[in-house]
């Protein structure tokens, strides 16, 4: 199980990140960002869904949608659910924290 639990250094650390457009990249500062792992993954903004970098659905995006972050934290902390296919476990743990969440809604009244 992936511990997503923000810790107040995270909250510290994630304040100053953010996410890369890939339309604002050269092709060589996205390979220079690449070599040195400081994106490892990427997401799609208009769907808020990230995954890695090699996901066959990734690949198919509009470059103007392709966002890249350094960390699964980060995209969390951004709004971003994990893929459901090249991310399956994480992809299952947000399913069931969601429906676990609904689930214990109060229903409204009438």
């Amino acid at each position: 199980m992936i511990d997503l639990t923000l810790t107040r250094w995270d909250e510290t650390y994630l304040s100053h990140l953010y996410m890369i457009a890939h339309e604002k990249l050269t092709t060589s500062e996205l390979a220079r960002l690449l070599k040195s792992k400081k994106i490892i993954l990427a997401g799609n903004k208009k769907l808020k869904i990230y995954g890695s970098l090699d996901c066959r659905s990734g690949k198919r995006m509009k470059k103007m949608n392709r966002v890249f972050f350094g960390s699964q934290k980060e995209a969390i902390h951004l709004g971003y659910r994990p893929c459901g296919h090249c991310m399956k476990t994480a992809y299952l743990q947000w399913k069931f924290r969601k429906k676990r969440v609904e689930f214990e809604r109060p229903k409204h009244q009438i």
